[in-house]
């Protein structure tokens, strides 16, 4: 018997495969002859960023560095700090073809100890976190429509998607940020934090327009009198991603983040350090996907043959919201000592993890809040505190997926005791919320000519329970959906009561 069927191609993204390592953090270093002894190690911390990512052959290829930065106090009690970056490079091999697919990374420092072996000589230990997946944009060939009277077919709307690509691209910004009237120059810089933050993300013209600031907190001890001055400046960017077939009506995941930072001083002629240079390379990444309902055959059944069908599991991801929002944040917590003042602090997002229910999405996770300040006595003291947060959006439905990005966008205090502190919080929550399902699509059919589906009769009785489908009733039966409706008089495609239902029999 001919085949006569329409086809049609429905594409979707295929994660061919997903990898996790352990980069470990050995290292033993003394510090230069221009910093001083260590007396108190304050805190050290370490950021674990991806530079780069290649694909070389059947392997993936990414190069990071792990900037750990040491802040201590010497004999005088005076505040230093050390930065090391220690490079690392990790490979992932697939078997298979990769040229044409996207690759995403994660990487994140789990933890660091660090130890003091003597005054000028540390040793640190401690791991990040790697993960890598490949991610290919697939095709799929399903049936939409089938030329056959003695077939009969359930035929939907498939609400699919069409990924238009996954793109990455890197900015490289080079800004001068000067220290403000009335501030010292600097002899050295202590710490800085570095946040990317997306504001807005515009589609025009098969281009994607991608806006956002960076927060570069600095905290620096100056030239004049070592006292420690801040400097929270924040800097624009705005990137063009060129991706074709991109229009209005398509949805993007967009993502930013710190791939590498470097800050050098800059001296006038004089000698004076009053600006520093701030290289800085981001990394944006953007998701596309549009809607593009299709018409498909979910089932099918021939009323005189028996009929073999040919299905495919087909994963179809459709973006139903953008969140773009700052969640402002307070905690109360009470220091170890009495504060004089408060030198400096900072917050790191450790964990965060999503729940969707009740058509709600609920995004939490641990805060890690630390605090360098003086005391009465003068003295340096560093304190941690760990907090937890959360953040609910509504979802028009359950059975969603969330990637959610988090930073830092600003952190501010208030001294309310002698030992107490209300910290202040603004945390930006970008996050495309995806509806995920997994749908059997026919992709081939064969009508077995010599196997005839028999029937002694031409019309059954049958009592349906509550809930039936009278789709599956009529494939059951060998009949026909549309005449077992139409004899029963019946409208809804459901049994909604008890009742007696005719099955005609071709």
């Amino acid at each position: 018997m001919e085949q006569n069927c329409i086809k049609t191609n429905i594409y979707y993204n295929e994660k061919l495969c997903e990898n996790s390592a352990e980069v470990p953090i050995d290292i033993e270093f003394s510090l230069p002859d221009y910093c001083p002894d260590i007396s108190k190690i304050l805190k050290c911390r370490a950021v674990s960023r991806i530079s780069s990512k290649n694909i070389n052959g059947n392997n993936v290829v990414i190069d990071g560095t792990i900037t750990i930065n040491l802040l201590y106090s010497n004999e005088e009690s005076y505040i230093f700090s050390y930065e090391y970056q220690y490079p690392f490079n990790k490979s992932f091999n697939y078997d298979g073809e990769i040229n044409e697919c996207n690759i995403c990374c994660k990487s994140k420092c789990e933890y660091v100890n660090c130890r003091a072996i003597s005054g000028r000589k540390l040793e640190i230990h401690g791991a990040a976190s790697l993960q890598c997946n490949i991610i290919k944009k697939n095709k799929t060939e399903v049936i939409s429509d089938i030329d056959n009277k003695g077939i009969e077919i359930n035929r939907l709307f498939l609400p699919a998607t069409l990924p238009v690509g996954n793109t990455d691209k890197y900015l490289l910004i080079e800004e001068e940020i000067e220290v403000g009237n009335g501030q010292p120059p600097i002899r050295s810089i202590l710490r800085y934090d570095s946040k990317c933050c997306i504001s807005e993300v515009k589609i025009i013209n098969d281009k994607v327009v991608v806006s956002g600031e960076i927060y570069l907190p600095i905290l620096y001890c100056s030239d004049t009198d070592s006292s420690l001055q801040s400097l929270k400046p924040r800097i624009p960017f705005s990137q063009i991603i060129e991706m074709p077939g991109i229009n209005d009506g398509c949805k993007c995941n967009t993502k930013a983040e710190i791939a590498f930072i470097e800050l050098k001083l800059r001296n006038t002629p004089s000698g004076e350090a009053t600006s520093i240079l701030a290289n800085i390379k981001v990394l944006i990444s953007c998701e596309a996907i549009c809607e593009n309902d299709i018409a498909v055959i979910s089932d099918a059944y021939s009323k005189k043959n028996r009929l073999n069908l040919s299905k495919k599991d087909i994963d179809i991801n459709k973006i139903i919201a953008n969140i773009s929002e700052t969640s402002n944040l307070k905690y109360d917590t009470e220091l170890t000592d009495e504060v004089k003042n408060i030198v400096d602090l900072w917050c790191d997002i450790r964990e965060v993890h999503t729940k969707i229910a009740n058509n709600k999405i609920c995004i939490f996770g641990d805060l890690v809040v630390g605090v360098i300040y003086l005391n009465n006595q003068d003295l340096p003291m560093f304190c941690e505190r760990i907090f937890d947060f959360s953040y609910e959006e509504e979802v028009n439905q359950n059975g969603c997926k969330c990637d959610p990005q988090i930073e830092v966008s600003s952190i501010g205090y208030f001294l309310t005791g002698a030992s107490t502190v209300e910290i202040r919080i603004d945390i930006k929550v970008n996050a495309a919320v995806y509806e995920c399902c997994s749908m059997p699509l026919i992709v081939d059919y064969k009508v077995e000519e010599k196997k005839t589906c028999e029937n002694n009769c031409a019309m059954l009785i049958y009592y349906p329970s509550v809930g039936e489908n009278i789709w599956e009733i009529a494939k059951q039966f060998n009949s026909s959906k549309e005449e077992i409706k139409k004899i029963n008089s019946v409208k809804e495609d459901v049994i909604s009561d008890k009742q007696m239902l005719l099955i005609p029999i071709s």
